[in-house]
């Protein structure tokens, strides 16, 4: 059952191949290839972009912050991510509105425990939040 509550801090020490355990379609396996391919440590955001499908670049970072916007997530650090991303990189703003509109369309998710979730599909997240 997925529940509303804080991210536990002690996911923070689980490292990408600890995820690698979850079955092959899985949120959890998604998320050790995300973090072995960027060669990342677990941080919370990096559940929203396996889901939301934005890499550790740049680019992806601006669109996850987008994304996150339009899905309902509004802190200081999101909106300067967003402005300054949008000053560096005025070319991409077609692909900033895009998220934007991805994120509003996508039942709200960003706030959710995704320990709960790594060992589902992630087609059945993709689905049940209608992040695609």
């Amino acid at each position: 059952m997925i529940t509303h509550s804080l991210k536990n801090p002690d996911q923070n020490t689980l490292n990408a191949l600890a995820f690698l355990d979850y079955h092959e379609d899985s949120l959890g396996f998604g998320l050790g290839c995300f973090l072995l391919r960027n060669n990342l440590s677990f941080e919370k955001d990096d559940t929203v972009r396996v889901l939301a499908g934005y890499d550790g670049s740049f680019l992806g970072e601006i669109c996850l912050q987008y994304f996150l916007f339009g899905n309902g997530r509004r802190n200081f650090l999101s909106v300067i991510t967003m402005l300054v991303g949008t000053l560096s990189a005025i070319s991409h703003c077609g692909a900033f509105y895009t998220a934007f509109k991805k994120g509003r369309n996508a039942h709200r998710f960003h706030d959710l425990d995704f320990s709960k979730m790594l060992s589902q599909p992630l087609e059945n997240i993709w689905s049940a939040f209608n992040i695609l």
